[in-house]
């Protein structure tokens, strides 16, 4: 699977609609790479332009501040606005709660103000505009989930 990066957008003129941050979990922890590969491939099908930082993508700064290490986080974090606001990033979608948390409520003291969505919300808002149709009418009660 090929997704192409902000940096591919921003070589051939073009902004994609949305940034996938992918986070440490969507990138390294194999049950949540299952996440992250699934979301991408919903993403494709319903024809959302989307990118991902790949490479470019550094920690939120998160754990750092929940050590009480300020100084590391607030590094981090400027290093990541800095690079969002280079690519003029306007909406971000991540899977990871403390992603969302951390660009969505930490990161706009910093001056980094991004509309940040949680990838259900997202998924739910796709579902309600007729782009992700559901099959068997959506329910799922007595459904048994197959990401272990």
């Amino acid at each position: 699977m090929h997704i192409k990066t902000m940096a591919e957008y921003a070589a051939n003129g073009e902004t994609p609609e949305v940034l996938f941050w992918v986070g440490c979990a969507g990138s390294f922890d194999q049950r949540a790479q299952k996440i992250t590969r699934a979301f991408a491939t919903i993403l494709e099908k319903v024809g959302v332009r989307f990118a991902i930082l790949g490479k470019e993508e550094s920690c939120t700064g998160d754990p750092a501040r929940r050590a009480g290490n300020e100084f590391i986080f607030q590094m981090m974090a400027q290093n990541n606005i800095q690079l969002l606001n280079m690519y003029e990033v306007k909406k971000i979608v991540t899977a990871c709660p403390h992603c969302f948390n951390t660009l969505k409520n930490e990161y706009p003291a910093l001056g980094g103000n991004y509309e940040v969505i949680h990838h259900t919300t997202f998924l739910q808002s796709l579902i309600d505009e007729g782009k992700i149709k559901m099959q068997e009418g959506g329910t799922f009660k007595g459904k048994k989930n197959n990401l272990s």
